[in-house]
């Protein structure tokens, strides 16, 4: 998030990153695992809360940035904190499909996520 730039080219940045690395990179089963974590890990003492912890720092993290690029007309209207939870929702969403949909990966590109968050809504 603290790539050069304006406040949306750091949102373009961050989803080629999330594209390469939770999608289709080797940390694509460690992405996954954090889901699952997510959702099923209140068995594993202190993993739920660190995965909390650290979503919630993501979350945090990119809010304002979404605000500071709605002021500059560069992301869509909307409470930033709504549009930052769509976002991660869907790629969460994608990853799901990219595990059960083989070969999906590779045609998820980062101006497919950075839909959910675009003023002007084309992909």
């Amino acid at each position: 998030m603290g790539a050069p730039g304006s406040e949306w080219e750091k949102i373009e940045s961050y989803s080629s990153l999330l594209v390469k690395n939770a999608l289709t990179g080797s940390s694509a089963q460690y992405f996954l695992i954090m889901l699952q974590a997510m959702t099923q890990g209140k068995s594993i003492p202190g993993l739920l809360k660190y995965v909390q912890r650290r979503t919630t720092a993501y979350f945090e993290i990119f809010t304002p940035i979404i605000a500071r690029a709605q002021k500059s007309g560069e992301a869509a209207k909307g409470d930033p904190q709504v549009l930052a939870a769509a976002y991660f929702s869907f790629l969460q969403g994608l990853a799901l499909f990219v595990f059960h949909k083989k070969g999906l990966e590779k045609k998820i590109t980062p101006e497919i996520l950075l839909s959910v968050l675009r003023n002007d809504h084309t992909i």
